[in-house]
């Protein structure tokens, strides 16, 4: 699974059970598959980075009704690899 596909799975696991939207999208396939995803889910901004060299996929949020360009994040997870669990879409709906 590459990040873009990776993005596409998350996509239609929001669409089902909550309102998003889009804060940024980078995705670099010739630089070991690096990305990084933002969202801004009720009210908190939620950003996945992937580091392809590593295989590492972090999510973090920031606080509530923080500016997506001044906030400071938190660290929700961190994994190996882009393979998605329910347990983290409980994570970001019960934020």
């Amino acid at each position: 699974m590459d990040f873009q596909q990776f993005k596409n799975g998350l996509e239609g696991l929001l669409k089902e059970k909550a309102e998003f939207e889009l804060q940024e999208f980078q995705y670099f396939p010739y630089c070991f598959g690096h990305g990084t995803l933002a969202y801004r889910i009720k009210g908190y901004n939620v950003r996945f980075t992937y580091d392809g060299r590593d295989n590492l996929l972090t999510c973090e949020r920031s606080n509530f009704h923080e500016k997506y360009t001044k906030c400071s994040w938190t660290i929700l997870f961190k994994s190996e690899g882009l393979i998605w669990k329910e347990q983290w879409t409980e994570a970001l709906l019960n934020i």
